[in-house]
């Protein structure tokens, strides 16, 4: 059957790109470009980005005017990384009048760092006109303002406070000011920002305070960087600022923050495709930029480019307020594929450079426990909360560590001990959604205290309503308490969210056929069978030869249990 498709797609390509020079049956030059095409083909498909962007590169020279050509280039060169070839193809695009939205974003950017202003604006204005984002048309007209030490003249209206172009626009407005100089008035607006959970806030922070410490405002630039950053950091930062930028926002800098924001969003909005545009212009603009090289490498990890995103991880330097989180990509990449020692050892060594990182000192306990090593997880989780107590940390930090210890505990089969941490979790922090369900969703599947178990996730539920892991314990509460109509409302809610979690999909199997729906109910477990293997795939398959029999010693099994917070 490969063979046959194989076939199949090679007389498709033949059909979809066979240039005009063709005609002439015995030139040898054109049996050599339809191979070469052939073989480029073959690399796209298999995502072969580089081996693909050479052959679609090598073809588009000899023949610039065909759009097909520059599309594929455009595409793979995006994908690899290949800012130059990019660029060729989206200049060939343009020069066909089939300029779009990438060829804009290119455009713009390329007369941006050649200090090219003229072009710069009409590209600007193609992007308005001509890619799905033109809200953030007046914000590069802003950038180029500033470029030419001019007032960079953005406002919004009364009218369109509420526009997405005054959403994405709330950190520009400050690094508006910080490119022009006027740090009072960026100062006023940085308020805003602190404490903010959101990575853009994080950024414009770690972009911020810099610049305030080169200027003098050392207490000011610490304040803004508390818990983001740390102080060396902010030395050299500031240091570098004086060097290069005269204590201000290099405008490249600053336009590379808006790609960022865009691509950032985009990843979240399920467009890793569109993302990897805009965070490889990012980088483009600002090489330095962390938070670009960040941002790339979950675009390329949504895109399933495994390899290429770890690369990029590891290229952010641990001086970098980045690197924690880069390593905790890397560490969670390779547990996730089952290389636990790799995972394990990196986590040690991160931590062995910053003992003084409880971040890191989570990240190695994770990684122990992602290899089937929950004893020495515990360890670390209870050394950790032995701090908490000499050094009176804050008590909603202590309580997560009593979570992360209980579930160690928990998963080592030791619940008893278990429950009473979570308990302790809760009494400090009663309003942590992730404790309560934790707590409550241990209690149903052990069959204790019931009705104070379907208490606890419904407060869960009520505090975190959209999370799919506490939606489905609230359905699994009612399914235990042989309320299955309302077990099968929430559970399907559960499902809709998760999509691939097999604990979920198990879950709605097992309270569609105790509300009689059987059909469903077999379907949702072969869902969950195809998302599991090992002795959770033995059951379900008896599941879907035997359904649920009343009193069958399958009901008492507890279903795949996934609820870690």
């Amino acid at each position: 059957m490969r063979l046959l498709g194989l076939a199949i797609c090679v007389v498709a390509m033949a059909a979809a790109w066979i240039p005009p020079a063709y005609a002439v049956q015995d030139d040898p030059k054109d049996e050599t470009d339809v191979k070469q095409y052939f073989a480029a083909r073959l690399a796209d498909i298999d995502n072969r980005n580089k081996d693909a962007l050479s052959g679609y590169l090598g073809l588009l020279k000899d023949n610039i005017d065909s759009s097909a050509l520059a599309d594929r280039v455009l595409d793979n060169a995006m994908r690899s990384g290949d800012m130059a070839a990019a660029l060729i193809a989206a200049r060939a695009l343009e020069l066909k009048n089939q300029a779009n939205g990438t060829t804009s974003i290119l455009l713009f950017a390329d007369a941006f760092r050649r200090r090219d202003w003229a072009n710069a604006e009409i590209a600007a204005a193609e992007f308005g006109v001509k890619s799905g984002y033109g809200f953030a048309a007046p914000m590069l007209q802003s950038w180029i303002n500033i470029a030419r030490n001019k007032p960079h003249g953005f406002e919004i209206s009364p009218a369109n406070e509420e526009s997405t172009l005054a959403f994405y626009s709330t950190d520009q407005r400050v690094y508006f000011e910080l490119a022009a100089g006027n740090l009072q008035e960026a100062r006023s607006l940085l308020a805003t920002f602190r404490g903010m959970d959101a990575d853009f806030a994080r950024d414009l922070l770690i972009q911020a305070a810099p610049i305030y410490a080169a200027n003098g405002e050392r207490e000011f630039a610490e304040s803004l960087i508390r818990g983001v950053a740390d102080s060396d950091y902010l030395s050299k930062a500031a240091k570098a600022h004086k060097n290069s930028t005269g204590a201000s926002l290099a405008p490249l800098k600053g336009v590379a923050t808006l790609h960022t924001r865009l691509a950032g969003a985009l990843i979240e909005q399920n467009a890793p495709d569109q993302g990897l545009i805009f965070a490889r212009v990012a980088l483009w603009l600002d090489p330095q930029s962390d938070a670009a090289r960040r941002t790339l490498a979950r675009a390329l990890q949504a895109l399933k480019s495994d390899d290429a995103a770890q690369l990029t991880w590891s290229s952010i330097n641990m001086k970098s307020p980045y690197w924690p989180a880069a390593i905790n990509e890397q560490v969670r990449y390779y547990s996730g594929i089952g290389q636990h020692e790799t995972a394990q050892k990196l986590a040690d060594t991160a931590f062995a450079q910053r003992r003084d990182s409880a971040y890191l000192r989570l990240l190695r306990a994770y990684a122990q426990e992602a290899g089937g090593n929950h004893q020495q997880a515990s360890l670390i989780y209870e050394q950790l909360i032995k701090e908490t107590q000499g050094n009176r940390s804050d008590p909603v930090q202590r309580a997560l560590y009593l979570l992360f210890y209980a579930t160690a505990l928990d998963k080592s089969g030791k619940w008893g001990e278990a429950k009473l941490h979570l308990d302790q979790a809760r009494q400090i922090d009663p309003k942590n959604p992730y404790i309560l369900n934790y707590l409550g969703y241990g209690l149903l599947e052990h069959g204790e205290d019931l009705s104070q178990a379907l208490a606890y996730v419904k407060q869960a539920h009520a505090l975190s309503p959209d999370s799919a892991a506490i939606t489905d314990s609230l359905g699994w509460g009612y399914y235990v308490t042989g309320d299955y109509t309302r077990a099968v409302l929430y559970l399907e809610r559960a499902v809709q969210k998760s999509g691939d979690d097999p604990a979920i999909n198990e879950h709605m199997g097992d309270a569609y056929w105790q509300a009689g729906r059987r059909v469903d109910a077999r379907y949702a477990w072969q869902t969950a069978k195809l998302l599991t293997d090992g002795s959770n795939a033995e059951r379900l398959a008896q599941k879907l030869d035997i359904g649920l029999a009343k009193n069958s010693a399958l009901n008492k099994i507890a279903p795949i249990i996934s609820q870690n917070p």
